[in-house]
């Protein structure tokens, strides 16, 4: 209608309302035998027998300013942004393995790129690896806490996690703090990695630590696996 309102003058055009129009006929239903007598239908409106000047009149909407049809239209958007650590821990059952496909991916950023590389993965890559893992997996699941302390702000009174101190260290790992840093211990044993027990990396931590002490009970793979007691710890979190 826009269109041909700005090809063409309105004056030019007439419009036959509904109870003149022929179309109406057809497009509202009419029994067959009521069509043979429909004189609207086989002669058209009866005002076109009369001389223009008795047509009835015709009003036209006009457009301002020779401004297009505008319509309001409201569309819902949503976001996703995939992570690659998260489809290949759901798709790999072995966290090994995981490692040193991130290892390898992480030869490709100059952070991380050698000098000398070789055809196997070292243990410091896997290392690495398995940080960069941890990590995302934090920003995910703990995202208001770790932008907290990113900012060195204070935890939320409400977070689940609050009552383990949490820190993080110089590689921005999300840790355990507390009073276990007075301990004459390790790092890793006395400050933990946190990381959500529900997750499937969690299960992919203790499943491996599990499996390489022979399948040994909670307690032992707890103790023989130190570096890793954050799998077990973040089970009671929440």
């Amino acid at each position: 209608m826009g269109e041909i309102q700005r090809l063409a003058k309105v004056e030019h055009w007439r419009h036959i309302a509904s109870p003149d129009n022929p179309a109406d006929t057809l497009s509202r239903g009419i029994n067959p035998y009521d069509l043979i007598e429909a004189e609207r239908w086989w002669n058209g409106p009866e005002f076109l027998k009369w001389d223009e000047e008795y047509w009835p009149p015709s009003v036209f909407p006009r457009l301002d300013n020779d401004l297009p049809e505008q319509r309001k239209i409201r569309v819902a958007v949503s976001t996703f942004h995939p992570c690659i650590i998260d489809e290949l821990l759901n798709k790999c059952s072995n966290l090994n393995k995981i490692c040193c496909i991130i290892a390898y991916c992480l030869r490709l950023s100059k952070a991380h790129r050698e000098h000398r590389i070789s055809i196997f993965v070292s243990a410091a890559e896997i290392s690495i690896a398995l940080d960069c893992i941890c990590r995302t997996v934090q920003q995910r699941a703990f995202y208001r806490e770790y932008e907290a302390l990113v900012k060195n702000e204070i935890v939320n009174t409400s977070s689940n996690i609050l009552s383990l101190s949490p820190f993080l260290d110089e590689s921005g790992l999300m840790r355990v703090g507390g009073r276990l840093k007075n301990l004459n211990l390790a790092f890793n044993v006395c400050h933990p990695i946190l990381l959500p027990r529900k997750h499937i990396l969690t299960q992919h931590i203790i499943e491996c630590k599990h499996t390489r002490n022979l399948h040994a009970g909670l307690q032992a793979t707890m103790f023989r696996a130190p570096t890793f007691l954050a799998a077990i710890i973040a089970i009671h979190v929440e």
